[in-house]
């Protein structure tokens, strides 16, 4: 990885007016939706209930065709609305944490950054600090009304946001974040991953040796792909269990060796930090 220094190979974006996606479900909220799937089974026939292990393909199929036909009607009437920009000094650092959220334990990173990167930079700083792949769509999203959606194919996917069109790499993050701001981003509309992202303060140029830094990190991030929080959960339940079948198939798919390690507890700060050093910014 370590691409991010080309700040204009990325994509389009559209302002969002309204918040995107969903948080983690309380515990209420996860006993009324398990409440009423359990009157829907109990009204099945016998019949009907024996055959639903062999439906069950089909019917995660449909309830992501109902998932995905929801969040496109809940797009088509958001407000779009520019993000509003200021000046800003150009060689400021920021120290911003970024945290996963609805994992627990935690799992963190706390980066220094330099205001002089775009958002569409800043994206690949966060593949690398969770050991992504840059192989979905993102978005951050700035509050209630202000969020922009960075698309990988601006060839493809061409938006108009109803006549403001923008791209990740016009906005920098010293137009953008002030100290204290929180902000939001999102990986991977299928997993659905959502990192918290929180400006601590801005920092001496001369802190760091280079930028982006990571000053800390709090345990290994889940793999691509791995079926977002409830997928990651199993992962990690599976391999620690030597007499689960589908061990070695999942190590493999992870690290590329069936006898590989996958230690969800592990990060390795001297690694990314490595990285970064070999894709610095100049200021």
């Amino acid at each position: 990885m370590g691409e991010y220094l080309d700040f204009n190979a990325y994509s389009d974006q559209k302002d969002r007016g309204e918040d995107f996606g969903e948080a983690p479900l309380s515990k209420q909220e996860q006993e009324q939706l398990i409440g009423r799937f359990d009157a829907f089974l109990a009204g099945l026939s016998a019949r009907q209930a024996n055959a639903l292990p062999a439906y069950r393909d089909q019917l995660e199929k449909r309830a992501y065709e109902y998932l995905f036909a929801r969040r496109e009607e809940e797009l088509a009437h958001m407000t779009y609305t520019p993000i509003p920009l200021h000046d800003y000094d150009s060689e400021s650092i920021y120290q911003i944490k970024a945290s996963l959220v609805g994992i627990r334990p935690p799992i963190w990173r706390r980066l220094a950054v330099p205001s002089c990167i775009d958002f569409a930079s800043f994206h690949m700083v966060l593949q690398d600090a969770f050991d992504w792949f840059n192989c979905h769509l993102y978005m951050f999203e700035f509050g209630k009304h202000y969020a922009c959606e960075c698309l990988e194919d601006p060839a493809a996917f061409a938006y108009e946001a109803r006549g403001n069109e923008r791209d990740a790499s016009t906005y920098y993050l010293g137009q953008v974040l002030e100290p204290k701001m929180r902000f939001t981003y999102w990986y991977d509309f299928g997993d659905d991953w959502c990192i918290s992202l929180e400006v601590e303060k801005i920092i001496p140029e001369d802190t760091y040796p280079y930028y982006p830094y990571c000053i800390k990190m709090v345990r290994n991030a889940p793999p691509e792909d791995v079926g977002g929080i409830g997928g990651y959960e199993d992962f990690c339940a599976t391999i620690a269990d030597s007499s689960d079948p589908r061990r070695e198939e999942l190590l493999e798919w992870a690290t590329g060796d069936p006898k590989g390690t996958f230690d969800p507890e592990h990060a390795d700060i001297k690694e990314l930090n490595e990285l970064f050093s070999r894709a610095r910014i100049v200021l």
